[in-house]
């Protein structure tokens, strides 16, 4: 929401009728810009605490900062994202669970996504509609752990606005604007420290 307006569509049939229904996620006009000059505004006074309170370098503020700006920048490009949501669309082929939208890659650009519509609940709602919570939680859980110790490429963003429960259970993921990836070693140690 804070970059973007998201926004609900239907294609052109190719007798010209209205087609399928889409998503579109306009990213607002000047954002780049407003995102940079804060940024600006950050590193200056990243920097003026480093000069006023040295002990701070232990804390990297710098590093941190620019950990956001790259994580903040990657949320901008739409067409990463686009990316993003093919490679974790291609990991789950086949999980008849998990459903990620297919992107209308002719409609989509740097500062346009266009997107399958998912019919379904927020899955903060999911328990008032009805829905089996067990069954919800042990799929969200699943998909968390397959993203992170099967696939190494996780959403990083998936809280339950994030997510939605379509007709039967079927949970579908949303805004992967904000990713992380894992190696194999990373992922066998993090396991080790669960494990101990």
């Amino acid at each position: 929401a804070s970059i973007a307006q998201v926004h609900t569509g239907h294609l052109l049939g190719p007798d010209g009728t209205v087609g399928d229904k889409v998503v579109v996620k306009v990213q607002r006009p000047g954002i780049r810009r407003t995102i940079r000059a804060d940024l600006n505004i950050l590193y200056f006074l990243a920097r003026r605490l480093l000069a006023e309170v040295p002990e701070a370098d232990s804390f990297d503020p710098l590093g941190m900062l620019g950990e956001f700006d790259r994580s903040i920048s990657a949320e901008l490009d739409f067409v990463v994202e686009a990316s993003h949501m093919r490679q974790v669309a291609d990991n789950f082929a086949g999980d008849a669970e998990v459903k990620i939208p297919a992107v209308v890659g002719e409609l989509s650009g740097d500062t346009v996504l266009c997107m399958e519509f998912l019919d379904g609940i927020k899955l903060r709602e999911a328990r008032a509609a009805g829905c089996d919570m067990e069954v919800v939680g042990q799929r969200y859980l699943r998909a968390a752990y397959d993203m992170l110790f099967v696939h190494g490429f996780f959403h990083g963003d998936l809280h339950p606005g994030n997510v939605l429960v379509l007709e039967g259970g079927v949970l579908g993921l949303l805004d992967f604007g904000m990713v992380g990836s894992m190696t194999r070693e990373m992922r066998n140690n993090v396991l080790s420290i669960m494990i101990a």
